[in-house]
């Protein structure tokens, strides 16, 4: 479900109208994020995944796996990790435990970190791993819906556990995600984003989230991601042990 065309130069990019993505290349923006990588898909999958404390990794619940061995877990630099457990938790996420101290710093899960959305956001943007390269990429731009917008472009029930994001109408703008989407489709790939807003991981693609993309080229839907914020204290209650940053 993505394809895209990289230009690159000393920092990778490619710019197709407004639409850019680019390697963050200072691992220090986000240290917390791992790439998590299926391989029973029949193409490659791939996740952002969120260190909040020293075993545990916070992802979605797409990429639980009773089979251990089917989840890779790499750092941006590329060091594989220990086959991890995983474990559904909240409703729509899931955590993997590391054999192996995580070496911080961690994901912050204060309530105070993320965004209550009473304003909409428009310079939001898809953090994503690439199914060969441990480099993170984002994606912009992005606009988030206020929570008002979001009930009103959907319903009460998606509202009260996601954010709404308007896919950018841009030609290709979600070739980055994927190459193929819907029922029937043959992808060849797979990159679940994560919503950043301010810096801050607020959401992610989970079995309750709508893409918002009906095609690798055509583009103006709105999407739906499991938001952290809104199921913070479910998730944190369901961490052996909580959370190094509450």
């Amino acid at each position: 479900m993505l394809s895209s065309l990289f230009f690159s130069l000393t920092l990778f990019s490619a710019v197709v109208g407004q639409t850019t993505i680019s390697d963050i290349t200072d691992t220090t923006e986000f240290p917390y994020v791992f790439r998590v990588q299926l391989s029973d898909q029949g193409y490659p999958t791939t996740f952002p995944g969120f260190a909040v404390s020293q075993k545990y990794i916070l992802t979605s619940n797409k990429a639980f796996r009773d089979d251990a061995t089917l989840i890779t877990i790499s750092d941006q630099l590329g060091v594989v990790y220990p086959t991890p457990k995983s474990t559904e938790i909240a409703g729509h996420f899931a955590i993997l435990r590391i054999c192996k101290k995580l070496p911080g710093p961690y994901v912050s899960m204060s309530r105070s970190s993320f965004n209550n959305l009473t304003a909409s956001v428009p310079d939001a943007e898809f953090i994503l791993f690439k199914e060969d390269d441990d480099v993170l990429k984002r994606v912009t731009p992005l606009n988030v819906l206020d929570a008002a917008g979001c009930e009103a472009t959907t319903n009460a029930s998606v509202a009260a556990e996601s954010i709404c994001v308007e896919i950018n109408a841009t030609p290709d703008f979600c070739s980055h995600i994927s190459d193929a989407f819907g029922d029937g489709s043959t992808p060849t790939k797979f990159r679940a984003p994560a919503v950043v807003i301010g810096g801050q991981v607020n959401a992610i693609y989970t079995s309750s989230s709508v893409v918002g993309c009906n095609s690798s080229s055509v583009n103006d839907q709105v999407g739906s991601y499991s938001s952290f914020w809104l199921s913070v204290d479910a998730i944190i209650g369901e961490i052996p042990d909580g959370v190094a940053n509450p």
